[in-house]
């Protein structure tokens, strides 16, 4: 794909923002990934502005009034071009219209186009990419793997429309994976929930998994549902919300270059499919 607009010393910058705090960090990439699908159709050079985001380190956007000064978390994470004072910005209307995560991801039509405007605009940051390089030299490669993306907590009340899924449901499948595919040689487990990791354990002792990424202690499911941006709301750690966006990075990246993919349709799942390689040969969706 060829760049559309003209690179000149005023640029044309379409500023692309959340009208709200926004949701998880995926759900954010794939509404700024939309935008920047209608920025590439009106000739404007994006640039995003998360500075509203819930992912800022110390916000509850539930009970907190927005700080002033804040940082762009996107910028965190991923690089790019600051607008200049000569620079032309627009304010990118929202309205996501051009790759909702409302539909299943693998073989999507449209993918193609969706990851060539990402290609030209969503640059992940060096350090992640080693992070996610090394992991996958140390678990992954020259094996045959399975990657599992066992979302539970409160996502199965906020979307039910994607499945009730439990831990028996992701041992069922992997069963059932494993019959078709003898040659898996690796499980790579994927999970917002520590509880599910021992029960898996149990019936695939060989499994692995990021063992000091954040996921669910004691959090009850009664308040994951009522505030759904639960992860991001603790600070158990130094630069929590950042480390956080560069888990959910990692581990997609991870997902993604597995052999096959079993998963329900949620933030990661959708992560990994969008940055799979040609190694991923087939994805698995839980009911």
């Amino acid at each position: 794909m060829q760049e559309n607009w003209v690179m000149k010393d005023k640029q044309d910058i379409g500023r692309i923002t959340l009208p709200t705090h926004g949701g998880g960090f995926f759900s954010n990439f794939f509404l700024v990934l939309d935008h920047m699908m209608t920025c590439y159709h009106t000739n404007l050079k994006p640039y995003v502005d998360l500075s509203n985001s819930a992912f800022l380190e110390g916000y509850n956007p539930y009970t907190d009034t927005l700080p002033a000064n804040t940082d762009n978390v996107w910028d965190w994470w991923f690089e790019q071009e600051q607008p200049t004072d000569e620079d032309n910005v627009i304010d990118v209307q929202y309205s996501p219209r051009n790759f909702g995560q409302d539909k299943v991801m693998w073989k999507r039509d449209n993918m193609p186009f969706a990851r060539a405007v990402g290609d030209l605009n969503i640059h992940i940051r060096p350090h992640i990419l080693k992070q996610a390089e090394e992991h996958y030299n140390n678990l992954l490669k020259d094996r045959v793997s399975l990657g599992v993306m066992a979302r539970g907590c409160e996502f199965s009340t906020y979307h039910r429309p994607f499945g009730n899924q439990t831990i028996e449901t992701w041992i069922s499948y992997t069963e059932n994976i494993l019959k078709l595919h003898p040659e898996i040689n690796t499980i790579f487990f994927v999970t917002e929930d520590s509880h599910y990791i021992p029960i898996y354990l149990q019936k695939f002792p060989d499994a692995i998994y990021l063992k000091d990424v954040f996921r669910r202690t004691t959090e009850s499911l009664s308040y994951m549902v009522s505030c759904p941006l639960w992860p991001v709301l603790t600070q158990p750690r130094e630069n929590h919300c950042r480390i956080l966006g560069e888990e959910c990075l990692v581990q997609a990246l991870l997902l993604g270059r597995c052999d096959y993919l079993l998963c329900k349709q949620c933030g990661t799942s959708s992560g990994a499919i969008y940055y799979a390689t040609d190694n991923l040969k087939d994805v698995y969706y839980a009911d």
